[in-house]
């Protein structure tokens, strides 16, 4: 019995480690435990100071925006104010208005190298004032030269509506005066139908130029690849460049609107890829990656040179090297080199403001081309709805945003809109000019802070000072007028006056942002 109870008393002892081993096991446990919160909190702590930093980078680049939007006004503001008043516009270049918008902006504003203490305290003083926090820079960009894809597109055809109303039209058939004064006007007469007519073949010519064009750009960008890269087969389609402009000219026109001999294959393309076309203008580069056979190795060769907004402005202070090859594709690279050395040479830079200071250069100077196939050249490209003015319209801003580790950039692209009005003869100044001179017969009237009509001579038509009155031998809508240069021996006044061109006064609206990239 003795035995058995020392038995007993020895397993008591052993049991007690087991505790002990519970215990270690939960403290391990906890340990674990406590370091994967911890862990998880620091992470989340720094998910939370990452997007705490990205917004405030976001609000930086956004503040940049409003920024240069602020400065596409002020340079609206003033071309308008040089639009009204011509003669400030011939004493204020071009140049000194592309400063505007031209000069880049960052902040904090870097300190120049040999700067003062007076310099150092106004750029200490001007930290301390601003209230945002980080870094940001803004660049404006005049992308006015790019091309405008959209610009392919064409009007419907009507010519068989037109001569389908007219055979199901019974009126015609009854009564044949009508038919004939019909046929008259189209056959040179002034009718709506004609002059719609008229417009819609100006439309087919323009979207051919722009076409033949685009598929020369493409074609030289093509041809360039093809010497540098020995994969070229297997990179790029096999088809021409022109077909491939087809293509984009059939993806944005309506079907009714397009004609052409590869219609048949270009709709076959579109089938297999289960894709029909848009038949309305692009609102975005990015479709183009869409389309069949456009691979985007192709894309990229031009897309720089493209855009979906606007009309083409072609700046010849500005214009780049592929600019260059749009205009004259068989420019030699050393001519190109001549071009930019002459204009760009900063000892002795020669600014080109006009398309007669270009001209004077491609024809006279350097003898690029003969005068002949410049004035071609140059009459196709208007013919296109390509404009020729050092006052670009279409702009691309890129604010960029830094706070701490984050960076946000904003790309818009900046639309100033153009609209033009034709100029009534005598008419009045906006504002007077230096001079204080408000025009002909006109007047400040300084309770409506612009130019007015003289009222005294406005409501006599016989007032000698009135320019309009029609006693006046040296008034100009006198047909009797003997110093009218273009009146006829009978007094009335010649075609040639009757076709010249109005002039038109060009205002500039409200900038706005048609398209924006964040990254």
């Amino acid at each position: 019995m003795f035995v058995l109870f020392k038995n007993k008393d020895k397993n008591k002892q052993d049991d007690r480690g087991v505790a002990l081993l519970m215990v270690l096991g939960t403290i391990t446990i906890l340990t674990a435990m406590m370091a994967d919160f911890i862990f998880d909190t620091k992470v989340h702590k720094l998910k939370v100071y990452n997007t705490q930093e990205r917004a405030q980078a976001k609000l930086n680049a956004e503040a940049g925006l409003m920024l240069g939007l602020a400065r596409m006004k002020l340079y609206r503001e003033a071309l308008n104010l040089l639009e009204k008043n011509p003669t400030y516009k011939k004493s204020v270049g071009q140049s000194v208005l592309d400063m505007i918008w031209s000069q880049p902006f960052m902040y904090p504003i870097p300190l120049p190298a040999g700067a003062n203490i007076i310099q150092r305290n106004a750029l200490d003083e001007f930290k301390k004032s601003m209230l945002l926090p980080g870094k940001l820079t803004v660049g404006i960009q005049n992308i006015s030269s790019l091309i405008n894809i959209n610009l392919l597109r064409m009007l419907a055809a009507t010519n068989d509506q037109s001569g389908d109303n007219k055979k199901n039209n019974p009126a015609d058939a009854k009564n044949p005066s009508t038919a004939a004064a019909g046929a008259g006007a189209g056959a040179g007469g002034t009718s709506g139908e004609d002059s719609y007519l008229k417009k819609e073949k100006l439309d087919i010519d323009e979207t051919n130029a722009i076409q033949t064009r685009l598929s020369e750009l493409l074609a030289k960008k093509l041809e360039e690849k093809k010497e540098k890269e020995q994969d070229f087969d297997s990179k790029y389609p096999r088809q021409s460049a022109a077909f491939l402009i087809k293509i984009i000219k059939y993806y944005i026109n309506k079907e009714n609107a397009y004609e052409d001999p590869d219609k048949g294959e270009i709709e076959r393309l579109f089938s297999d890829k289960e894709m029909k076309a848009k038949a309305a203008p692009m609102s975005s580069l990015s479709e183009l990656y869409l389309l069949p056979i456009l691979d985007d190795n192709t894309i990229d060769l031009i897309k720089d040179q493209l855009t979906v907004f606007g009309s083409q402005i072609i700046d010849f202070n500005k214009i780049t090297k592929d600019g260059i090859k749009f205009l004259f594709p068989d420019i030699t690279e050393v001519q190109l080199s001549e071009f930019f050395k002459y204009r760009d040479d900063p000892d002795d830079p020669h600014s080109m403001d006009s398309l007669e200071d270009f001209a004077k250069y491609i024809i006279d100077d350097a003898k690029i081309v003969e005068k002949n196939a410049f004035n071609e050249r140059i009459a196709e490209l208007e013919k296109a709805g390509i404009r020729f003015s050092n006052t670009g319209s279409l702009f691309k801003i890129t604010a960029v945003g830094m706070y701490e580790r984050a960076t946000y950039t904003i790309n818009a692209t900046v639309l100033i809109p153009v609209k033009e009005e034709i100029i009534k003869k005598n008419q009045c100044l906006d504002q007077p000019d230096p001079s204080g001179n408000c025009g002909p017969n006109c007047t400040f009237n300084a309770a409506e802070n612009k130019c007015v009509a003289n009222p005294s001579s406005a409501t006599n038509p016989n007032d000698p000072n009135n320019p309009n009155n029609p006693n006046d031998p040296n008034n100009p809508n006198n047909p009797n007028n003997p110093n009218d240069p273009n009146a006829t021996a009978d007094g009335t006044t010649s075609s040639k006056d009757k076709d010249k061109k109005p002039e038109k006064k060009i205002t500039y609206l409200i900038p706005r942002i048609v398209e924006i990239n964040i990254n």
